[in-house]
């Protein structure tokens, strides 16, 4: 709702700057309302992954955030992303993205392959493998990259 929106966003923003993670200097939106979730990234959404992997290379300030706002927003859920803390309705996660997918393409899920870094039971991605579709573990952006491109290459035979 419209209500949750607002609440989500002022929670991120007055957390992160109690917290003193609310960067001075930021490359893009830094509270993101894509729709089926707000997501906080400290530095912003076009960050380089040098940086964002720098801010925070134990999670425990995004980890620290999640925790925060979601003490104050019981009624959502919120998630540590890969480099970003999600806020969205509950039960809308990457799970119910791979099942609203397979029902669109009429495939089964185990018929997915989905691709991601966070694939531990804390992570991200972890809904997405755990309802069952093949999940390969990657580790970054140019993992992604060079594994999407030799699944082209043999597809492609």
């Amino acid at each position: 709702s419209d209500e949750d929106r607002a609440k989500a966003k002022e929670s991120l923003e007055r957390n992160a700057r109690e917290q003193g993670i609310w960067a001075t200097h930021v490359w893009g939106e830094r509270i993101e309302d894509r729709g089926s979730q707000i997501t906080f990234s400290a530095l912003g959404q076009l960050a380089p992954v040098e940086a964002k992997e720098a801010w925070d290379p134990t999670n425990e300030k995004k980890n620290r955030l999640a925790c925060a706002v979601a003490a104050e927003l019981p009624n959502l859920e919120v998630r540590p992303g890969g480099s970003s803390v999600d806020i969205s309705q509950r039960g809308v996660d990457k799970s119910f993205a791979v099942r609203e997918l397979a029902d669109i393409l009429d495939i089964e899920v185990g018929q997915i392959v989905f691709i991601g870094d966070r694939m531990e039971p804390d992570g991200n991605d972890y809904p997405a493998a755990k309802a069952g579709t093949r999940a390969v573990k990657v580790n970054g952006p140019a993992d992604t990259v060079k594994l999407c491109g030799e699944i082209i290459a043999r597809l492609s035979r």
